[in-house]
């Protein structure tokens, strides 16, 4: 790639931005944790009841946009490049990533344990909950922000014919500012900025948990080393797709990868209790319905139990963190869709799949909880993540070392397809002259996937707990949302006039 065709500026500012404050986790881990610890506090209180009001923002406006005339408005001219499925696959395994897969065992721990409502830790009320929340954060809450900092881009590049898959294009044309603005550019930064939060919980979460389930089937040391080999084979992964390329690489990762996700879920569904993991995932999808309001805006303002903060301020922020390299890429792969088809197949699609996700796997392990198998609350605060999953996975009529392997197969993919999405928003956004079917050269896409790995990685060596790598998330993502709403709000008038346009080819 041409050295004219990359913004120098955006790339520079950004390497030392991440390097400074890997270094400053290397270097001074105690010092920084505290920082972060102090950090999550002042955030989650003075942006925390905001958030909750912008998540609802953001529904609500993905709703009207589907619903309305704008729905009907088509990305482009030519037919969609991939199959419904491959599109939905596609957008599942670069949205969800191995965090959901982490969470999916054991978030229902912590809303049974110590849960939200005022309910008594580990009641049967307690119980019928924790998949209610979990459905409302993995669903509405995470996917509406993703199609709705999409949609300002798409048009941009679909429709208004603007050079360049960059936030600061759409920023440029929308308020009239001159090309490559000061203002178009520290948009690009903070595009940078707030995906390496996003990447930070996934691979913070995700690679420790790879490196619990090799170190239980190969008998090895599960350290530091470990895991820093995990992200360079994730990375190999990565960089073959790439370069296969985009329809050919991430397509057949995402199929193969949601293939045996499927065939995973539903052997846990037959080989489980069955009918309590359907009653379980169909009495928590009810609550989940009924009490939308009431999940999203319980604020514990009387007790302040930190319920709000721990949790669902978490999530939005998650989703916000996430929502730049989602909007560039479900961009990217919705070409010849229209915006009905993107809204409805991101926040349906992704919402329904982790209600079944989070439905069987959560449900499995509550009867294990519930039926005395095994104390999964206790294991969970005394040994950790990796030994409870491991021990759930040991209840299924397969040797124990077969389901650990499949698990373990099933996160690296995950992270691998997320690492893709990731690195291919990240090259976009700092490549000047991206045409409609192009991509970014893919040695670009290895050199953010690197430097996408540094601070998890930091954050792993200095021993970081998981509020840790929510704070690092929830810093990166409060100034994103602003720009997401300020977008969208501001794009409406696109939106009409491209639905204008329509009424008039129509008539």
């Amino acid at each position: 790639m041409k050295e004219k065709n990359i913004n120098i500026e955006v790339v520079v500012i950004s390497v030392i931005i991440v390097a400074a404050i890997a270094a400053s986790l290397i270097f001074n881990p105690q010092g920084s944790l505290k920082a972060i610890d102090s950090l999550f506090g002042f955030v989650s209180k003075a942006f925390g009841t905001p958030l909750l009001w912008f998540s609802l923002a953001a529904t609500i406006l993905c709703a009207y946009l589907a619903f309305s005339k704008t729905g009907r408005i088509k990305l482009g001219d030519d037919n969609p490049d991939f199959s419904l499925f491959s599109y939905i696959g596609m957008m599942i395994c670069a949205g969800l990533a191995s965090a959901s897969i982490y969470f999916s065992f054991i978030e229902w721990i912590y809303f049974y344990s110590a849960p939200a409502l005022g309910l008594d830790p580990m009641s049967t009320e307690a119980a019928e909950w924790a998949p209610a929340y979990s459905f409302t954060y993995w669903g509405l809450i995470s996917w509406p922000p993703f199609v709705l900092a999409a949609l300002p881009v798409a048009i941009s590049f679909y429709k208004r014919k603007n050079s360049g898959l960059r936030f600061s294009v759409v920023c440029e044309d929308l308020f009239g500012l001159k090309e490559k603005s000061l203002i178009g550019k520290i948009i690009d930064i903070l595009f940078v900025i707030t995906t390496l939060g996003g990447m930070s919980v996934t691979l913070g979460l995700g690679v420790p948990l790879i490196a619990s389930f090799i170190s239980f089937i190969f008998g090895v040391s599960d350290s530091f080393a470990l895991q820093v080999i995990i992200v360079i084979v994730i990375a190999v992964i990565f960089s073959l797709s790439s370069y296969i390329g985009l329809e050919k690489g991430m397509k057949k990762i995402s199929d193969f990868n949601i293939y045996i996700a499927i065939a995973f879920v539903v052997f846990l569904l037959i080989a489980g209790p069955t009918i309590f993991i359907l009653k379980y995932t169909t009495n928590g999808a009810a609550l989940a319905v009924q009490n939308y309001l009431h999940i999203l805006f319980w604020t514990d303002p009387v007790n302040n139990g930190g319920f709000s903060e721990a949790w669902i301020i978490f999530y939005i922020c998650f989703a916000v963190a996430y929502a730049p390299l989602m909007a560039l890429f479900i961009t990217r792969i919705s070409k010849g869709r229209t915006i009905r088809e993107a809204i409805l197949s991101t926040v349906l699609g992704g919402s329904i799949g982790c209600m079944v996700l989070f439905g069987i796997n959560g449900g499995f392990g509550m009867n294990m909880q519930l039926n005395g198998k095994a104390d999964l609350v206790s294991l969970l605060n005394d040994q950790g993540v990796g030994s409870t999953v491991i021990t759930i996975l040991s209840q299924l009529p397969i040797p124990e070392v077969i389901s650990a392997s499949v698990f373990t197969l099933m996160l690296i993919l995950f992270l691998a397809t997320s690492l893709d999405s990731a690195s291919f928003s990240l090259a976009a956004v700092v490549t000047t002259n991206l045409k409609e079917g192009d991509s970014p050269k893919p040695a670009f896409r290895l050199f953010w996937c690197v430097l996408l790995a540094l601070i998890p990685l930091a954050l792993m060596f200095a021993g970081a707990p998981l509020s840790a790598i929510q704070t690092v998330c929830l810093a990166t993502a409060i100034p994103f949302a602003f720009v997401i709403i300020l977008f969208a709000v501001k794009s409406l008038k696109w939106f009409k006039e491209e639905a204008r346009l329509l009424d008039r080819k129509e008539d």
